[in-house]
């Protein structure tokens, strides 16, 4: 019986730097949003938001730390990962990454958070995550206790009724 590859596996194979990462990330929740803008995507979140200032905060950090950023959109694709119909979706996005144009560290910053926030209503259960490592690496954590995305990303989940 073979298993199919690991997240990480999948992006080393591809030798996957910032850039496609960001790319899969943008195509990925882009079709699970249902094709909305990045600035459709900051509406929504903070339309739907207890407080809008917290938002701007998550997106500020975000914005101000390429590698937090790399490590989140590496975190919400892992966690779909998890998911056999979603890892289907995020190997399709990698067909397309190619062909999206350069992506802003604003745009994929709310296209991250907007990631959590979907992740934060479903009931995907992580057994796995992928982070880049210091060598530049990304590599697989496979957890000691699954814990469902909702549970992983509470506080996204609390931060919206």
């Amino acid at each position: 019986m073979s298993t199919s590859p690991s997240f990480a596996d999948s992006l080393n194979a591809q030798a996957a730097g910032f850039e496609t990462i960001a790319h899969v990330c943008a195509v990925y929740i882009g079709i699970q949003s249902g094709a909305l803008t990045p600035e459709d995507m900051y509406s929504s979140l903070i339309y739907n938001a207890r407080n809008a200032a917290d938002v701007d905060q998550m997106l500020y950090q975000l914005e101000g730390d390429r590698q937090y950023t790399e490590h989140s959109a590496l975190l919400v694709l892992s966690a779909a990962w998890n998911d056999p119909a979603q890892s289907e979706a995020i190997q399709q996005a990698f067909a397309h990454a190619a062909s999206v144009d350069q992506i802003d560290l604003r745009d994929l910053a709310i296209t991250v958070l907007y990631g959590m926030y979907l992740l934060a209503r479903s009931d995907v259960v992580l057994r796995e995550v992928a982070y880049r490592q210091t060598d530049g690496q990304i590599t697989t954590a496979s957890l000691d206790t699954p814990i469902s995305s909702a549970a992983l990303f509470e506080t996204m989940r609390d931060q919206y009724a």
